[in-house]
This record gives structure tokens, sequence and C-alpha cells, in this order.
């Protein structure tokens, strides 16, 4: 009995030891992992505070440009317009070139029907002082065969040209006539040697030859109908003169390389064919007076 007894204290004593074992290594298994958790999140906290610093001065550096970016950049740009510019002009007159070719080409279609409709004689132009003026009568049927568009009797590179005032400068009584940027080479047409005129279709008159010195018949394709209005002053070298007319200094050739010289003009042949002529290849002779036009 005594024996069971004491087994049994030794048991519980056992018992309680084990329990408080496994309490004081909870305990201190609860510090540990405190300790750690504390300690790793220190750690991340500095770690974390170091990267926002380092973005933070980051972030400041590239709130702006340095002078010397700054000065980088507007040199690029300067480079880039230098280079782009001249080209981006140089492609927006060819367009112009393009449209204004278009042009002609509708003036000599409705030149054709007028003919077609006359027995073969081409409009007569009695109206004007300077030869791109024609007869108002003339300009409205036309513009009646080319749709009511009398814009197209403007060239493209002649903006200033294009106006209600141009179109309805009906002159004197006894003389009215519309401005237009074009010379339609009509009988009757002012100041230009009736030689250039053309009266009917395929039937034109003779030219002077300058080499041969005679008078040579030349075809309808070599026989302008209608031309680019390209002006110069009396001594053929600068291709402006003055307008006259309020708001407009002077007048220009339609297609101008700079502010005083012209590239040269469209010209419709009287087969009606566009081509472009340079201006070294143009003549003033066939126009009398001043200004001097040339084709």
């Amino acid at each position: 009995m005594r024996i069971s007894r004491l087994a049994e204290k030794v048991l519980v004593f056992r018992e309680v030891r084990e329990y408080h074992c496994r309490a004081r290594w909870t305990v201190v298994g609860w510090v540990s992992d405190s300790w750690f958790k504390c300690t790793y999140g220190i750690i991340l906290s500095r770690i974390n505070l170091k990267k926002m610093k380092n973005n933070a001065v980051y972030l400041n550096r590239n709130q702006g440009f340095t002078l010397i970016e700054l000065l980088t950049v507007i040199a690029i740009i300067g480079i880039l317009s230098a280079i782009l510019i001249p080209v981006l002009g140089s492609v927006r007159e060819k367009a112009r070139r393009a449209s204004c070719s278009s042009n002609l080409r509708q003036i000599g279609l409705a030149a054709f029907l007028y003919a077609d409709e006359h027995g073969g004689r081409l409009p007569e132009n009695r109206g004007g002082n300077w030869p791109w003026d024609t007869d108002v009568r003339i300009m409205d049927i036309l513009a009646g065969y080319a749709g009511e568009d009398w814009s197209l009797f403007y060239c493209p590179s002649s903006t200033y040209m294009d106006t209600d005032l141009m179109w309805n400068h009906s002159g004197p009584q006894n003389n009215p006539h519309r401005i237009t940027s074009y010379v339609l080479l009509f009988e009757g047409v002012a100041r230009v040697n009736p030689i250039y005129a053309n009266e009917r279709l395929g039937d034109p008159p003779p030219v002077p030859d300058p080499v041969a010195r005679t008078m040579v018949w030349l075809p309808a394709s070599k026989r302008e109908l209608a031309v680019d209005a390209t002006l110069s002053d009396a001594s053929g070298t600068v291709f402006r003169v003055p307008s006259g007319r309020a708001g407009v200094d002077y007048n220009y050739s339609n297609h101008m390389s700079n502010d005083m010289q012209a590239d040269g003009g469209n010209v419709l042949m009287l087969d009606g064919s566009v081509q472009w002529r340079p201006i070294s290849q143009m003549s003033r002779a066939r126009v009398s007076g001043a200004p001097s036009f040339w084709w």
C-alpha cells in the first residue's frame, strides 16, 4: 500500500514537472517568436525608409531639366527645323503646282466646250488693261462650263488674288473685266502681240522663228492657250510690281522661289496638255508695255 502511494506521488510529480517544462518552453518560444518578429519588422522598416529616401532623391532630380539638357533639346529642335521646314515648303509648293495644273486643264476643257458650240472658234477677249484681265461675259460663260466654280481661275500659289474684289473688278463701263491669276491667250487679250493669241482650235496663226527669222506654224502641242501669270518690272529681274490697289502692296508672280524671284509657271497648250516651264525657259518679248508678262 505504501509503495503504491509512493509510486502515485512520483507519477504526479513527473506530470507536474513536465507541465511546467512545457509551459516554460511555450512562454520562451512566444517571447522568442515575438522578439524575432519585432527585430525583423525593424529591419524591414529601415530598408523601406532607405528606399523611400532614394526614391525621393530620384524624383527630385527628375522634376526639371538641367541647363545642359535644355540646351541640348533646343539645339536638336533647331537642327530638325532647319532640315524639315525647307522640305515641307517644297512639298507644299509641289502640291500647289499640281492643283494649278489641274485648274488649267479644266479651263482648257471649258474653252474646248465653248469652241465646240461655236464652230471651232475660241472666246474673244475684248476687256481689260493687263494680260490677266478677261471680259466679264467670257469669264461667266467659261465659269458656267466649269460648274460656276470661279476659283479655278486663280492659282493656289497666289491666294491674295482669289478674292471677291478681283472677281468683281468690273472696271470702266465700256471695258468690264475680271482679274484672274492666269493669262488666257484668246483673241483680243490686252497688250499681247496678236500673233500669240488664239482665234480658233486647230488653226493657229504663224509665229516668228528667232533663229530662221521667218514665220513658222507650230503644232497645237507647242502653242500656248493659257499660262500662269508670271510678271516682272522693266528690268526683268524682280518678279513683283507695285499693285496700286488698297490692301495689296505688290502683284506677285504665281510661283515664287523667294520674295523677288519667280520659279516658273504652268502652261496650257492648245492640244489640252499642261507642262511646267521654268523661268529660265520663258520669254517676255511677247507683251508690250509694263509690267512684263512671261511664259
